[in-house]
């Protein structure tokens, strides 16, 4: 047992196992209220999670990386004969993966095995990445706007949330399947270990969140997002613990 776990047992977390899962040798996930954490056997340690399943994933994610050959949120890999940008991790039972054209922002689910190695797969920086989605979702890319909704989750609130939104309004045919969840994260808010949780007067100007239909301006709410400030809250609005948001977590393929 490692401090992680050390630390996760004094406070009353127990490890579980699941029936038909084999966890590779040195991991544990420990639970504790529905609350999920996973650790490694060389001490490293998941976010919290609300999911059993989360906290599998982190296991499984930090067991591929450590092979070399994971492709990662952000990187560049070859694929179809273009430049593609990883935007999701979360493998498919089909053995693909969400990527988009660096140079048009065109979607692919590609299959990972016909990714291709690139010498500058990882040069991208966050400033790079963002600024080129945020051309894209300005453009009404829904894809793009989507990723960056789910890139700013747990760090900036407002901008997470106007994006989530702008992405219902230019593409509600894909997205309504998440419409209901988006409402009520919007008035959660799980953040970040490190970020305070945030004033939410800003969801008075979100009709969506008021329960109007899903509106037409997605130009608007994309402008909102990009304008958001993530202001702190002016009182403490929950006393439950902290959900993380681990990097490794992408918003993967979108299932109608």
């Amino acid at each position: 047992m490692n401090q992680h776990q050390e630390e996760l047992v004094r406070q009353g977390f127990a490890s579980i196992t699941r029936e038909g899962i084999d966890l590779p040798v040195g991991y544990a996930i420990l639970a504790q209220d529905g609350i999920y954490a996973a650790c490694s056997p060389e001490g490293a340690r998941s976010g919290f999670c609300c999911r059993y399943e989360t906290a599998l994933d982190w296991v499984q994610h930090r067991v591929f990386c450590q092979s070399g050959m994971f492709p990662d949120v952000g990187e560049l890999w070859n694929y179809a004969g273009r430049t593609a940008i990883v935007c999701g991790n979360a493998v498919s039972e089909q053995k693909t993966i969400w990527v988009m054209d660096w140079n048009s922002g065109d979607r692919a689910d590609a299959q990972v095995e016909k990714l291709e190695l690139r010498d500058d797969r990882k040069t991208l920086t966050e400033n790079v990445i963002v600024e080129k989605f945020g051309e894209w979702a300005r453009a009404g890319n829904s894809d793009a706007i989507w990723w960056l909704a789910w890139w700013f989750e747990g760090t900036n609130h407002p901008k997470s949330v106007w994006y989530y939104v702008a992405a219902l309004r230019a593409d509600p045919k894909a997205y309504d399947w998440a419409h209901e969840r988006i409402m009520s994260d919007a008035r959660t808010a799980c953040m970040c270990e490190g970020v305070p949780q945030p004033d939410l007067s800003f969801l008075k100007d979100i009709p969506e969140i008021q329960g109007k239909a899903i509106g037409p301006d997605w130009i608007e709410a994309v402008a909102k997002a990009e304008q958001a400030v993530h202001a702190p809250a002016k009182e403490n609005r929950s006393a439950r613990p902290r959900v993380v948001k681990t990097t490794y977590s992408a918003p993967g393929d979108v299932y109608p």
